[in-house]
């Protein structure tokens, strides 16, 4: 009991900030993290399942998506559905041992809740094929299937080869076959009592898929990885499996999936690499409408490979994207069998460098490939400003929303420039053309007074930091003051007189480095660092004085594992005090005062600090993408941005109320922290609904459980209390989730007895 209330108060601590707090994701909708599998009952109702614990569900064929919950510890490979109501999901759950456990999880009520049916121990569970609500199987890691009679109440492992198996499916009760590694394929006739391995004719091939359309007819898909070299191999059988024959190798294509809908017609999914020495994955889908012969191949306009696919039938189908890891996933939809595509996630997907609100309604943002991106509506939507599409934009700083400067490169001659607009950003102009290489960073301090840092050419031709500056507002600006000891990555100025620049040294790789000036940047001096400071990518001063730096993780001394990623100074930066978020690295950094900040960096980690980065508490990884730039224009409004379009919105309830990520969510939706929390016998559930509709509130144990059922019926516009009487639960964390329209949140709730 004692190790149990520690425990229940350690989370108290680390969560107290951020019950105040809510991030709601707003660009790519419903998400950008690589997605895995998908699958479609009929034309209407689908699932879709990616990275980061990724469940999506839709009633209208992919038009919306409802997110569903699951813990964000389940690492999913599989989906399947039997009907609306009845499907299971294979995955992995990451206990903190040395090996996850495989795991299947099971829902009656269309995934809104789950439970656990099969929990092995160092196993990936990977593939699911059910012929009916009863009768399934799955394939794991280590070669073990497993098959259930009774919808997986029970499961009997059939086969224990220790090869993994990566595709399963069954025609009937009886007719079953597999692939994995090392060239396996079986098959069984019997229900899967027995397996009869097949052969290949080769052990260097990866199988990943299997299809057939009758007893005899089949086809399966691998990639051959002998001589050095990776060839996609698509197999042939017309006996059932016991020969294959090879129909294609192809050393560009990567196929991952296949699907014949009868003995001519078919599919296969994967992705194809231009050139051999990228790792550039490109969706590619090849259609046959003859069995196999020859294969036509077409074009999915997709930025990762096709991971999985979902067809009803020769003209109406889905696919997956997500075969390469560190690149944006997405669903896409054909009713004409592939020759035409419609993107069912919406928004940018480019990775974002910078963003930057100057009140609640305006935001602009920058894409790697050098576009701009505006919103008028607090993020909700983005538009590309395409006055100047030949402009590279690279750094851009508004004041308001009549003074903004941006720097960058003009593509048709390869000259930097500075550039102004008065309306924020919809149109631009250029002030002056610079002899940088290339510019990398701006700041202003007002109206008058702004400082660009790029790369220049010394006397003798080397590449060197230097600074220009403006007195006029940008229209005239000084000669570049060369910088040899560091390559900037950030400059700030608090005032006309007082600014810094943080990088990295130029004699040493990975060395953090500071350089300060208290004259304008007339003179600038470098700053004595603590020892194994790694390169600073960003940093926030709020005064001539009080300033945070952060960057690159580095380890405290070599006796330590403590990684600090941030410093700060109240004396200038004369001297620092180190810092450790966990978070490793950190990329950018904000605060609203000397008490109150945020930072952000690797993983979708975010951090916040309320006495000044003495302590920082995580306050969600709200995706696997890296976060690029953090911003806020007051203590309660904020937002970040990073790769894939990542945007996410922070916002501040007075009132203590905390939102979950949701998708679309309505202004006069809110699910309010219950209270009081923790609580030991009664506790009251607070929330508001903007039109009327079905209301459901639920709550979840951690395994995702249902406890119990406190709302389920049509409820009017208005504000409602539930009182939840939790005396015959045990202590522990437990979950409320509320579900209207297409919208669901879920919060935490402490028993402690």
């Amino acid at each position: 009991m004692q190790t149990l209330l520690a425990s229940i108060l350690l989370y108290l601590i680390a969560s107290s900030v951020a019950i105040a707090q809510t991030w709601t994701r707003q660009n790519p909708l419903p998400t950008n993290e690589r997605m895995v599998a998908i699958h479609f009952i009929d034309s209407q109702i689908g699932w879709a399942i990616g990275d980061y614990a990724t469940l999506l569900h839709t009633t209208d064929g992919g038009t919306t998506w409802d997110r569903q919950f699951i813990d964000h510890s389940y690492t999913l490979h599989d989906v399947y559905f039997a009907d609306a109501l009845h499907g299971w999901l294979a995955c992995e759950y990451d206990v903190g041992d040395v090996w996850p456990y495989g795991r299947i999880l099971y829902t009656s009520d269309g995934g809104q809740s789950w439970s656990i049916q099969l929990n092995e121990y160092a196993e990936m569970c990977y593939s699911i094929s059910f012929i009916d609500s009863n009768n399934g199987w799955i394939a794991d890691y280590y070669g073990r299937i497993h098959q259930t009679t009774n919808g997986g109440l029970t499961w009997i492992t059939q086969n224990t080869n220790q090869i993994c198996l990566r595709d399963i499916t069954f025609l009937d009760s009886l007719h079953g076959w597999a692939v994995g590694a090392l060239g396996l394929s079986m098959h069984t006739i019997d229900g899967g009592n027995t397996w009869l391995r097949d052969s290949l004719g080769s052990t260097n091939i990866l199988m990943y898929g299997v299809t057939f359309v009758d007893t005899l007819y089949g086809w399966s898909v691998g990639v051959d990885h002998s001589n050095n070299r990776s060839t996609t191999e698509i197999f042939h059988t017309t006996n059932g499996g016991l020969t294959w024959n090879n129909q294609i190798s192809d050393t560009l294509l990567d196929l991952q999936n296949i699907r014949f809908f009868d003995r001519l017609s078919g599919l296969a999914a994967g992705s194809i690499t231009y050139d051999s020495t990228s790792s550039d994955e490109i969706g590619r889908l090849l259609r046959t409408s003859n069995g196999g012969v020859s294969w036509e191949e077409l074009f999915v306009p997709s930025f990762n490979g096709i991971s999985n696919t979902c067809f009803l039938n020769p003209d109406t189908g889905w696919i997956a994207s997500g075969i390469t890891y560190g690149c944006p996933g997405d669903v896409q939809r054909t009713t004409d069998g592939g020759h035409t595509w419609v993107d069912l996630f919406s928004g940018p997907k480019v990775d974002l460098r910078d963003i930057d609100f100057i009140n609640l309604e305006a935001g602009i943002a920058i894409e790697y490939f050098g576009r701009l991106i505006r919103t008028s509506d607090s993020g909700t939507h983005w538009e590309y400003i395409t006055n100047d599409t030949m402009f590279y934009f690279k750094d851009l700083y508004f004041l308001d929303e009549q003074h903004g400067w941006a720097i960058g490169t003009d593509i048709r001659n390869g000259i930097s420039k500075v550039m102004f607009s008065s309306d924020f950003g919809r149109t631009w102009s250029v002030q002056t053309s610079t002899t940088a290489l290339y510019l990398k960073k701006m700041s202003f301090s007002d109206a008058n007074h702004g400082w660009i840092a790029g790369i220049y050419l010394d006397n003798i031709g080397n590449r060197i930091s230097g600074i220009q500056r403006t007195t006029d507002g940008g229209l005239h600006w000084s000669a570049p003051q060369l910088q040899p000891s560091i390559w900037i990555d950030q400059i700030q100025f608090v005032d006309s007189l007082h600014g810094w620049c943080v990088g990295s040294s130029m004699d040493i790789p990975y060395h953090g480095t500071i350089t300060r000036t208290t004259d304008g940047g007339v003179t600038w001096h470098d700053l004595v660092l603590p020892s194994r400071v790694n390169t600073l990518i960003d940093l926030d001063f709020i005064n001539p004085t009080v300033g945070w730096v952060v960057g690159y993780g580095a380890q405290l001394d070599s006796m330590s594992n403590t990684i600090f990623d941030n410093m700060r100074t109240t004396d200038g930066g004369e001297s620092w005090q180190i810092g450790s978020t966990g978070a490793a690295n950190l990329y950018s950094v904000t605060f609203f005062d000397s008490t109150t900040g945020w930072a952000a960096g690797m993983q979708g980690r975010v951090v916040h600090t309320t006495d000044g980065g003495a302590s920082w508490y995580v306050n969600d990884t709200l995706s696997y993408s890296a976060l690029n730039k953090i911003c806020f224009i007051d203590r309660h409004h904020g937002w970040v941005a990073g790769e894939f379009g990542t945007i996410f919105r922070y916002d501040e309830i007075d009132d203590g109320v905390v939102e979950s990520e949701s998708i679309r969510l309505p202004s006069k939706f809110t699910l309010s922290q219950n209270y009081p929390n923790p609580f030991n016998a009664t506790t009251t559930i607070s929330y508001t609904i903007p039109k009327t509709g079905r209301v459901e509130l639920k709550l979840f144990d951690l395994l995702g459980r249902e406890v119990q059922s406190l709302v389920d019926e049509t409820q009017h516009s208005g504000s409602y209390r539930v009182t939840f009487d939790g005396s015959s639960l045990a202590s522990g964390i437990y979950f409320y989730r509320l579900h209207f329209g297409n919208i669901t949140q879920t919060k935490r709730m402490v028993v402690l007895k």
